[in-house]
């Protein structure tokens, strides 16, 4: 293995995650002090083009935890925040469309085809898992179960198999 390009990034904090969508890289960051926006950065990978999309992390907006993962819905890009948060880019001039709240706090999210799964810990010290199952593109919650105290550890991710998700299987 050989390194292609080093690329150096300027004023992100932490990066948490990263995904390929047509030609470009996301990588989601999250503040790791006041003086640090939350960003999403685009990473051209064909001319190694760089570029900083600034997030709702603002004053004026509800604040935002770190970008978990990305999510292309036809011409938007659904950013899914730890805590419930989800932000909607238009994917070519990254203008956020909508921001909304989902009524479950986000710890993990997995995709397949037209639902999220949405991860989140539940019951007394949070030893449940609570799964919601939501729509594209409004976010609509469809379904939810709870997994009862599975073991005396906290759920920190989610493995998504095929799911018969009509007959819960």
């Amino acid at each position: 293995m050989e390194i292609l390009n080093k690329i150096e990034f300027q004023n992100i904090g932490q990066c948490n995650f990263m995904e390929i969508i047509q030609d470009k890289l996301y990588i989601g960051s999250s503040p790791i002090d006041s003086d640090y926006n939350q960003d999403l950065v685009t990473v051209n990978i064909d001319s190694w083009k760089i570029e900083y999309i600034k997030l709702n992390n603002s004053k004026k907006v509800i604040p935002a935890g770190p970008v978990l993962d990305i999510i292309k819905y036809n011409n938007m890009l659904h950013l899914v925040h730890y805590g419930g948060l989800v932000t909607i880019l238009d994917i070519e001039s990254y203008k956020i469309n909508k921001i909304l709240m989902i009524p479950q706090h986000t710890i993990s999210v997995k995709v397949d085809g037209e639902k999220a799964f949405i991860l989140s810990q539940s019951g007394e010290k949070g030893q449940d898992a609570l799964v919601g199952i939501y729509s594209f593109p409004e976010w609509k919650l469809e379904n939810k179960w709870v997994v009862e105290k599975i073991r005396e550890t906290k759920q920190q991710s989610i493995y998504l198999n095929k799911l018969d998700l009509k007959n819960n299987k």
